[in-house]
């Protein structure tokens, strides 16, 4: 016979105002979670509060373990279990309530897609919008791998102030420099430093290289290069030494480089420090000693080359070289002499005269030079001096000389 409604007003109301537990449970079966955790955990006023919280924290725990039971997962059965579990035991210790029984009861275990239809539709649309946000907000956040970008790619970036400066001293000290170049590695009082060359000349080999060095406050380190090709491949490992520190340098093709600091350097190359050689760094060529830079590129094509014009005769004009060999890294002072003609200058002077970096700077540098109307004889001393003497060939005796210096200019 079915239960009558229940009427507060009756006279037995009191002895019903507690409901059985399987009337609670068949109530709680049709609410929603968030409705559930409202009562589990909702401070209780009364017995019938603390029934209530106790049968919807059973209904918790039983979802949980069907949904872990569901998916393979048992260790998210005991979890889910013991959760809701301990909700319940904290629910049933809250100050003012009434002790229940500690044991909940066996129950019916029902579907939870017995739920009717447009809550289980609700339950997958909810679920296929959290999908959606998630792979729309939380996947552009995801660090990409920084080992699989190009190590050129960092030549895609603006260059900086800074590396713009040092392109300007890459090309003071005679380097060829086909783009800007890139700080990529940082180490105490230490850059490293990343740039390319392209040659397409077809008066000397054609390449396409990449090429680092070191750059530290006294000045540029020797570079070493390799074929873009090759890098892309295999990438560049090489040894850079400072004026007191080696490094060993690992880039490419992929990622950013790895630097090894190694021991003490020990004696490196040297560099021009006599006065001669102040203003070959000291100062930007002109506009003919850019010129003839070109003419000699292709005598020295992977060398450092800086050309500045020492003197001018009447009939001849005098050329000084920086050359630093790119296989044995040492300096060499040498003088091009070139008649003070155009079609004889395209065939690189009359004469080329090399002295290296030790005995230029201890003894200076002697050359001579003859051609059909004349001769040159030249000096250029340590200190910066130029004396020149041009004879000529009409029976006659001297043309002119003249002197030049880092001092005040002397004339013969």
């Amino acid at each position: 016979m079915p239960h009558e409604p229940y009427d507060p007003q009756r006279e037995d109301a009191q002895r019903r105002s507690v409901p059985r537990d399987d009337e609670l449970d068949h109530v709680v079966r049709n609410l929603f979670d968030v409705e559930l955790e409202q009562l589990a955990f909702a401070r209780p006023r009364t017995a019938e509060d603390e029934r209530k919280a106790d049968a919807a924290a059973r209904e918790l725990a039983r979802r949980v373990a069907h949904h872990a039971s569901r998916m393979g997962d048992d260790t998210a059965v005991g979890t889910g279990a013991a959760t809701a579990a301990a909700a319940e035991s904290g629910a049933r210790s809250a100050p003012g309530r009434v002790d229940a029984p500690a044991a909940p009861r066996p129950v019916a275990v029902r579907d939870p897609d017995d739920r009717p239809w447009w809550t289980r539709t609700a339950a997958i649309v909810a679920a296929g919008i959290l999908v959606v946000v998630g792979a729309t907000t939380i996947g552009p956040l995801l660090p990409t791998n920084p080992g699989s970008v190009s190590s050129l790619d960092v030549f895609q970036r603006s260059a900086t102030t800074e590396e713009r400066d040092l392109q300007s001293d890459l090309l003071r000290d005679g380097l060829r420099v086909s783009s800007t170049p890139r700080i990529i590695a940082e180490e105490p009082d230490a850059l490293f430093v990343a740039y390319r060359v392209v040659v397409t000349s077809t008066v000397e080999r054609a390449r396409s290289e990449i090429c680092v060095l070191l750059a530290e406050a006294q000045g540029l380190g020797w570079p070493s290069c390799t074929d873009r090709a090759e890098f892309e491949r295999s990438g560049l490992q090489t040894t850079l030494t400072g004026q007191s520190t080696r490094y060993i340098l690992q880039w490419g093709p992929l990622g950013p480089p790895r630097v090894t600091v190694l021991s003490d350097a020990g004696a490196t190359p040297g560099t021009p420090q006599s006065a001669a050689a102040e203003r070959f760094f000291a100062e930007p060529p002109q506009q003919d000693e850019a010129a003839y830079a070109g003419l000699l590129r292709s005598m020295y094509p992977d060398d450092r080359l800086l050309v500045r014009v020492l003197d001018t005769t009447e009939g001849w004009e005098v050329v000084g070289a920086l050359v630093a060999s790119a296989d044995t890294e040492l300096w060499s002072y040498c003088v091009h002499l070139f008649q003070d003609d155009v079609e004889r200058r395209a065939q690189l002077g009359a004469s080329v005269t090399c002295a290296g970096l030790e005995a230029f700077e201890r003894e200076g540098l002697v050359a001579q030079a003859s051609a059909p109307d004349s001769t040159l004889r030249l000096e250029w001393q340590p200190d910066g001096t130029v004396r020149t003497e041009e004879l000529a060939h009409d029976g006659g005796g001297s043309g002119s000389g003249s002197g030049s210096g880092s001092g005040d200019p002397a004339r013969d």
